[in-house]
């Protein structure tokens, strides 16, 4: 499955209180593919180390 991946940047925060100190983007092709990825078994393999290395969002936002 190829996915494109964006990290880094300023963010500049226009309304509302959100402060995230990272925003990571991966693309994918399509949302089905974002939740198959999201359901396997090699994320689910290294979920655990996220959680334990970060304070997160994660988000499936469709059509950007």
């Amino acid at each position: 499955m190829a996915s494109t991946f964006a990290r880094g940047g300023e963010v500049d925060v226009v309304g509302g209180d959100w402060a995230p100190g990272q925003i990571v983007l991966v693309e994918f092709p399509d949302v089905a593919a974002a939740r198959a990825w999201n359901d396997s078994a090699d994320y689910r393999a290294i979920a655990p180390l996220r959680i334990r290395n970060t304070d997160s969002v994660r988000l499936i936002v469709q059509g950007l």
